[in-house]
């Protein structure tokens, strides 16, 4: 009787060691599905770490200009360099020469998704490009980031952030011609000192010059 018990006993450590082993070996198609199924989704179930690029793809700001191009599908598959016609108006970046501001603009981490804050103050910078006095200008959107990651995705995040911001202010009515993109990636540091990123990482609006 002792060892049919044991035999029995055996028979069940055996299944579930079995068991065990095919739930190791499953098919991805036979896990939990993942909810978001984008790429990134996708690299950062794989590797186990945050997907890299965490914000909407866009083009590398032009060399010289700085400036911005929107990434819709079609300018991606044309190639480098294919602007959204939204674009072709350019205002121009003058930098310190003109009148502007640094807005604390910070975004989630790596990525170019407005925070609630983020809004709040952009809601308030709409209300200001409304306003009677700057109703008829037009301003450069710059993006800035910290030097936390490489240079050449700090160039790409900066774009894609001063076009989250623009995209923003056009849906609070601000007209798209009034507005260009720029990225500077982290080109222009406020500051050098590393915890400081929150100071880097900002979003600068420039009036365009007369």
């Amino acid at each position: 009787m002792t060892a049919l018990r044991l035999h029995r006993l055996a028979a069940r450590c055996a299944a579930t060691l079995l068991a065990a082993a095919v739930a190791a070996v499953a098919p991805v198609s036979a896990q939990q599905p993942l909810v978001d199924t984008n790429v990134d989704a996708l690299v950062s179930a794989l590797v186990g770490g945050p997907p890299t690029r965490a914000f909407r793809r866009t083009t590398l700001p032009e060399a010289g200009s700085n400036l911005c191009a929107e990434a819709a599908a079609a300018s991606l598959a044309a190639g480098p360099g294919i602007r959204n016609a939204r674009n072709l108006e350019v205002v121009p970046y003058a930098g310190d020469t003109t009148p502007g501001v640094n807005l604390s603009v910070q975004f989630a981490n790596a990525s170019d998704k407005l925070t609630a804050s983020d809004r709040s103050l952009l809601d308030k910078l709409a209300a200001a490009l409304h306003k009677p006095e700057l109703a008829q200008d037009r301003f450069a959107v710059a993006g800035h980031t910290d030097s936390s990651r490489d240079a050449r995705i700090n160039l790409e995040l900066s774009c894609a952030r001063a076009l989250a911001v623009r995209r923003y202010l056009a849906g609070r009515g601000v007209a798209e011609q009034r507005l260009s993109a720029y990225g500077f990636g982290n080109t222009r540091l406020l500051s050098t000192n590393e915890p400081a990123g929150g100071v880097n990482r900002r979003v600068e609006i420039r009036k365009a010059p007369e």
